[in-house]
């Protein structure tokens, strides 16, 4: 295969990994509604009337800067469109950015083929957008600056700095693997330096300005923080399903085996390991999966996160065929493998959309301006992992207006704080094994409910519509309470 058709095939399997995202009105990433809610509220702040509930949060700058770009698409195809395109822009750009950062390292874009496989992981489907949409700005930035020191030197410099700040904004930890990767190109290492500047003082500012980081900072002394930890074994054992496992069933954990056993094999026909600058930064990487916490306090997870950036650049330096069938074969296997992927993901998408029912009823059901909260019981699906109904609700703030209880505005990271915050939510939401609901709801005139055994049969709440596994239910005032539990007249 030529170079140009190798290119133009690469574009063509990173634009097919996002076909996903699109077989289903409402992807079952488990955070998107979030995302889509928090979207639809930076619109009405920004471009809007406002908010009765929420006020912008400016401080944290980067956040806001990712969801003001949102809502700003938002004004023309909607919330919940807005987010599915930020989301396919940045997975369909990380292997176009692997692909940039090997050729800027003297490779052909063979390892860039070889990281589709690892696209449709757990930290995407959780929907972690600005992670995600930190990574292909990383992967750009730090090939301009590898490219710097030659032709169009000075343009590939300014670019570098202009991205590797903008993957700092959207998240720290990703635009410290930018800084890691520029100042490991060796040559003229004040150059080096000054492309990353930019993205130091974003770094810094994010520590002493953002909510984020200046929690960040104060939970490194607190000892009463909750943290947990995973041995060595644990976290060895866990890696494959963190950059795979995400659907029901077997069917990730057969297709990493697929994966690993090509890629191996593509290694033991490969030579020579390139540029040891970037394989001490993914030794970094996979060493702070297995030293760095699980979770602490509400940010989870965090180890994780630091195995998919360490594999996808670790697949960047391994030794893989340049030439020849044997390249050619290597590529096609993971073309096929990655088709698979992405065929397999799509037709559980499309399995859970059924699962899920008429939600778009429900959605239409909720009162305009509501103060809504979630009743979700059980917020796993028969066909994926983790719990892709937790945050629905966050779908009908977004369209019907008013506040959702279990908003992200409580997090530190969000661009936007409540006005006035609600109750304290616990972290899953309300569950009917952990709290009354005569109690617990008592702030909000809405319920969204799934599962009819999660019916609420306190006599405050009145169902208004049920359609399949979904309700809504109104809170009665007190009169109406009192007058429904009023004793009727005698006689016939």
């Amino acid at each position: 295969m030529a170079d140009e058709p190798m290119g133009l095939l690469l574009l063509a399997m990173a634009l097919a990994g996002t076909v996903p995202l699109w077989v289903v009105a409402r992807p079952p990433l488990t955070d998107l509604p979030q995302h889509v809610h928090l979207t639809a509220v930076v619109g009405d702040l920004l471009f809007g009337g406002g908010s009765a509930d929420y006020v912008l949060r400016p401080a944290s700058f980067g956040y806001l800067l990712w969801y003001a770009t949102a809502a700003l698409l938002a004004q023309a195809v909607g919330p919940l469109v807005a987010v599915k395109l930020m989301l396919t822009a940045a997975t369909a750009a990380i292997p176009l950015a692997l692909g940039s950062l090997c050729r800027a390292l003297g490779r052909e874009v063979t390892p860039a083929f070889v990281a589709l496989g690892l696209i449709w992981n757990p930290l995407l489907y959780l929907g972690f957008a600005q992670f995600w949409c930190a990574i292909p700005c990383a992967f750009f930035a730090a090939a301009a600056a590898l490219r710097a020191g030659g032709p169009g030197g000075r343009a590939h410099r300014w670019r570098a700095a202009a991205l590797g700040a903008l993957a700092t904004a959207l998240h720290p930890m990703v635009g410290a693997v930018f800084v890691g990767l520029t100042l490991s190109r060796g040559r003229r290492p004040g150059a080096a330096l000054a492309i990353t500047v930019p993205a130091i003082a974003v770094a810094a500012l994010w520590l002493l300005v953002a909510p984020a980081g200046t929690d960040w900072l104060a939970s490194l002394t607190d000892p009463a923080l909750e943290t947990r930890r995973q041995d060595a074994a644990e976290a060895l054992g866990a890696a494959p399903s963190w950059l795979a496992d995400i659907l029901a069933g077997v069917h990730d954990t057969e297709r990493f085996a697929g994966w690993s056993l090509a890629t191996l094999l593509g290694v033991v026909l490969g030579r020579g390991v390139r540029r040891a600058g970037v394989v001490l930064i993914v030794g970094g990487l996979l060493a702070l999966y297995v030293l760095a916490p699980l979770a602490r306090g509400w940010v989870w997870p965090i180890a994780p996160r630091f195995l998919v950036l360490g594999t996808m650049l670790l697949v960047v330096v391994l030794p893989f065929p340049e030439r020849g069938w044997v390249r050619r074969g290597l590529v096609l296997a993971h073309v096929a493998l990655a088709v698979v992927a992405v065929v397999d993901t799509a037709v559980h998408f499309r399995r859970f959309a059924r699962e899920s029912g008429d939600v778009e009823s429900a959605i239409a059901c909720v009162p305009a301006g509501a103060h809504l909260v979630a009743w979700v019981p059980d917020p796993a699906s028969e066909h994926l992992a983790y719990w892709p109904y937790t945050h629905f609700a966050a779908f009908a703030q977004a369209e019907r207006g008013g506040s959702y209880a279990f908003s992200f505005a409580s997090h530190p990271s969000a661009p936007v704080a409540w006005r006035t915050p609600p109750p304290e939510v616990p972290p899953n939401g309300f569950q009917p094994h952990r709290v009354d609901p005569e109690s617990a709801l008592e702030p909000f005139d809405t319920v969204f409910v799934r599962g009819e055994e999660a019916r609420l049969t306190a006599p405050r709440f009145e169902r208004i519509c049920a359609g399949g596994a979904w309700s809504v239910w109104r809170a009665r005032s007190a009169a109406e309470v009192a007058g429904r539990s009023r004793p009727g007249p005698p006689g016939g």
